[in-house]
């Protein structure tokens, strides 16, 4: 290779680095500059509540739930009430709340959802079975894609991963406001 092509290289090397800074300045949304891969503990095993059955969704641990985050198409589902929902919940997660009157809601996203896509359910962590019940509920209506992410909300915050929060506006809908992670 001569010398021309080597100070090429770098010179494309530097404007492509140039460019990809400024545009993470200007735009807040620009996805991070390597990604977001969370270091998360090789030693990382799935929780498993006490009331888990043989015939149960498969369980995953925070970094498989972080890996399925990273996928693109996998739909996390957060099975707490609207109000925690609210408060805060994993970036991109759609609320289908276990314990309501409403069932206008489950029966909407049943309706809505291809059967085979990949979902990651998940609630507050391990004191919280709403996610292992709307997992089964979702598998024993043909759902083949459902994973329990029995650690929940409380795991994903002690990683610092991606989150959302949901608040009013002033028309009472509610807006999604990301936050967290680096992407």
């Amino acid at each position: 290779m001569s010398a021309k092509t080597i100070i090429r290289m770098v010179f494309i090397i530097l404007i492509g680095s140039a460019l990809g800074v400024v545009n993470k300045f200007v735009n807040p949304k620009a996805p991070g500059f390597i990604g977001y891969y969370p270091v998360i503990s090789a030693t990382d095993t799935a929780k498993i509540p006490e009331a888990a059955d043989e015939g149960d969704p498969p369980y995953i641990s925070i970094g498989e739930a972080a890996d399925f985050f990273n996928t693109p198409g996998v739909l996390f589902v957060d099975a707490r009430d609207e109000w925690d929902y609210n408060e805060g919940h994993i970036r991109g997660a759609v609320n289908i709340p276990f314990e309501t009157d409403d069932e206008t809601i489950l029966e909407n996203f049943m309706a809505e959802t291809p059967k085979d896509q990949p979902l990651v359910v998940y609630c507050n962590g391990a004191d919280c079975d709403l996610s292992l019940y709307l997992g089964r509920t979702l598998a024993a209506e043909g759902f083949t894609g459902v994973n329990i992410f029995f650690g929940g909300w409380t795991d994903w915050q002690l990683q610092e991963l991606p989150f959302g929060k949901s608040s009013e506006s002033e028309s009472g809908d509610a807006a999604n406001q990301d936050s967290g992670g680096d992407n």
